[in-house]
């Protein structure tokens, strides 16, 4: 259901938010007041509070995305959004000529993933103003028939109209 609500509008992420809320914390109160602990009612109730608690984080999330200021900040995670399929395929390449320079070097190594996040921010910010996707994302649109985001809805179904 909540994925057929129109989550740009106010008056739809203040609802999600409000009724996330109360969810969450009633779903909370029964899984650990007014059940018996470790039975399949209490593991409804905190399975139920889990999406409350996420859809008061979805709703709330959208709301502050509607602040210039805040959009210009999440402006670079966006960005990285935006490209996934080069962004990690970017990650693995680096990984994977990092380990064949070095094979004996440990797997885990504390320095990789902020390098990797800062690096992939830094491309992905620079990268979005000139091609606007990222470099397989365009392949992949090339050999899906070059159809652009706007033509083709990706469940096919149109939203409902919130009469929240």
């Amino acid at each position: 259901m909540l994925a057929r609500l129109d989550i740009t509008k106010i008056r739809t992420q203040l609802w999600m938010l409000g009724c996330g809320l109360v969810v969450g914390v009633a779903g909370q109160l029964v899984g650990k007041y007014a059940v018996t602990p470790e039975t399949f009612t209490a593991e409804l109730a905190l399975h139920i509070s889990a999406v409350g608690v996420a859809a008061s984080l979805v709703g709330g999330l959208c709301l502050v995305s509607t602040n210039r200021i805040v959009r210009g900040i999440l402006y670079p995670l966006a960005s990285v959004g935006m490209m996934p399929l080069t962004i990690y395929t970017g990650h693995v390449l680096v990984l994977s000529f990092r380990y064949w320079l070095d094979p004996g070097q440990p797997v885990k190594n504390q320095l990789a993933w902020p390098v990797l996040t800062l690096a992939s921010l830094a491309f992905a910010t620079l990268w979005r103003p000139l091609f606007d996707q990222g470099l397989l994302e365009r392949v992949v649109r090339a050999l899906d028939g070059g159809r652009k985001k706007q033509d083709v809805r990706p469940t096919g179904i149109e939203p409902m109209t919130s009469t929240v």
